[in-house]
């Protein structure tokens, strides 16, 4: 899936903002302005990642418009990320969110900054050799140690803020090892593909009756092993 982001929010201002961003740093995006756009948006297109706030007016006449984009994502678009903002912080509406599936939870004002290591984030693990288990475990991380902040204090956002940062970088930094790993992965599956290539050249030099065959044979399945 291309990285095509979705952008959903009632106040023009924040809406034009984040827009002159993305085109800033040449995301491809859509921008919708209320719930009803942002669902046929979804109905019509597949995106990576909807940056939506949360309280805006939904379809039952409340202000939970951004929990209703959520719900929508994760039933209809499963393999989209929704990064949720918005100007009300709290632990429980950070567990809400995270509950729901959301990938992350921002409290504005939203550092420019911030957005886009989140963007880019979110598109670094979308890329993992098994993206959907990676994502998976950094929600559910997430959602864990937000749950505990709910149970035994409360947090002002300032310091929810701070929690989310240091627990972002040092999730960051498993994924890091994990990313190290895959790149090992990678380079192995291209040595193997090299060396398939030249066995194979090799092999049809060899008569028929030859016994370096299953030598060459050998060879193969034991690199095949190392991968």
């Amino acid at each position: 899936m291309d990285q095509r982001i979705l952008l959903v929010d009632d106040e023009a201002v924040i809406l034009q903002l984040y827009a002159d961003f993305l085109d800033l740093n040449d995301y491809p995006y859509d921008a919708a302005d209320n719930v009803p756009a942002a669902l046929d948006y979804l109905q019509r297109r597949e995106y990576s990642l909807v940056i939506t706030d949360k309280n805006m007016p939904d379809s039952s006449g409340g202000q939970a418009g951004g929990m209703e984009v959520l719900r929508f994502v994760r039933e209809q678009n499963p393999a989209t990320e929704v990064v949720m903002i918005t100007g009300y912080a709290d632990v429980q509406t950070a567990v809400e969110a995270m509950k729901l599936g959301a990938f992350d939870y921002l409290v504005k004002p939203v550092s420019l900054e911030k957005l886009k290591q989140t963007i880019d984030r979110i598109g670094e693990y979308q890329r993992f050799l098994n993206s959907a288990d990676t994502l998976q475990t950094y929600r559910t991380l997430l959602r864990q140690v937000l749950h505990h902040l709910v149970n035994t204090e409360q947090l002002g956002s300032d310091q929810l803020e701070q929690v989310l940062r240091t627990l972002g970088t040092r999730i960051d930094h498993l994924f890091g090892l994990q990313r190290q790993y895959e790149s090992i992965i990678d380079r192995q599956t291209e040595i193997l593909s090299d060396i398939e290539s030249q066995l194979g050249a090799f092999k049809a030099t060899l008569p028929q009756d030859s016994p370096h065959h299953q030598w060459l044979d050998d060879i193969l399945n034991q690199s095949r092993q190392r991968v």
